[in-house]
């Protein structure tokens, strides 16, 4: 991939998963736009930061900012917003303004003075899974208003891509994990019980399987991304299928400490697998994990023994 010198734009640039992308991309030698909302974590010379909340711009502010950023190679929507677990609320407005309205404004802007767009979206389009691995070709059926935006703005997507000419590829990411995760989903909590010594729970033992993607290997699914024009959605995950129950063994295992462990039992519920098949991925895009699911956790734990040590 030939990047030298290219114009790069980026939202959610100095984000878990955008911080890795911005890296990736002045590596390779490409002249990099990144829009964040906070502060900028670099200065290399090729990063060009525009701060700004997307989330809160309006349509003519959008224009304004297509104006300022001018003709670029490639556009990478990488900015999302999914509600914490502690403010324990589902807003279906909340959702739609954050991960709809904003890529909306900016692909009818931005969008439309670039060659190419790469979205990433989510594998929560899915909601539970009829089966325990599935293709793209599966059933879309949300139940989370953030995979209803995710899902409305990858239909608009397809749409503008066909009006304005202009091709996309999607990646509907698996749960991302890995050092200095925010904490939303399960690995972050599990390592934060254990750092903390505190209980952590385990629904019915912990036997429902995933397949997490290690941040590193959803960056370099981002960069086959910009390397194709093949307007189709594709999961990115990991090659391992672990269950809840293995992420509390990894850390135990890397570790050499117990955690302590309450098993919540709920009477008739199912085990809900989540588990994505990457083929097509492999296919077409030439993606291939590098990350084991133990390799990315010893570097979780490596990232916080480092930290602690400071």
């Amino acid at each position: 991939m030939n990047l030298e010198g290219k114009k790069i734009v980026i939202t959610g640039g100095t984000g878990f998963i955008g911080t890795r992308i911005v890296e990736r991309l002045l590596s390779l030698g490409a002249e990099v736009i990144s829009i964040s909302r906070k502060e900028r974590t670099s200065h290399h010379p090729c990063l060009h930061f525009v701060q700004c909340d997307l989330f809160e711009l309006s349509l003519k502010e959008y224009e304004a900012l297509a104006d300022r950023i001018g003709e670029t190679e490639s556009a990478i929507f990488a900015a999302a917003s999914i509600l914490p677990r502690s403010e324990g609320v589902d807003s279906l407005i909340a959702a739609k303004e954050k991960n709809f309205d904003s890529f909306l404004y900016f692909l009818e802007t931005v969008g439309k003075n670039t060659k190419k767009v790469v979205f990433t979206s989510t594998i929560d389009i899915y909601g539970v899974p009829e089966h325990e691995e599935y293709s793209e070709d599966h059933r879309i059926q949300p139940e989370s208003s953030y995979g209803v935006a995710k899902y409305a703005a990858e239909t608009y997507l397809e749409y503008w891509s066909r009006m304005n000419s202009i091709p996309y590829t999607g990646l509907r990411f698996s749960q991302v994990y890995g050092p200095n995760e925010p904490l939303v989903r399960v690995i972050p909590f599990a390592v934060q019980s254990w750092k903390e010594k505190k209980v952590f729970r385990l629904l019915n033992e912990g036997v429902d399987k995933r397949r997490f993607l290690y941040v590193e290997d959803a960056a370099s699914a981002v960069m086959r991304a910009l390397d194709v024009n093949t307007n189709t959605f594709y999961n990115i995950a990991g090659e391992d299928v672990v269950t809840i129950r293995d992420i509390v063994s990894s850390i135990e295992a890397l570790t050499g400490s117990q955690m302590e462990i309450e098993n919540v039992v709920e009477e008739n519920r199912q085990p809900v697998h989540n588990v994505p098949s990457i083929e097509k991925a492999k296919s077409e895009l030439g993606f291939r994990p590098e990350y084991s699911f133990v390799a990315g956790m010893k570097e979780v734990l490596k990232e916080l023994y480092e930290h602690e040590e400071k």
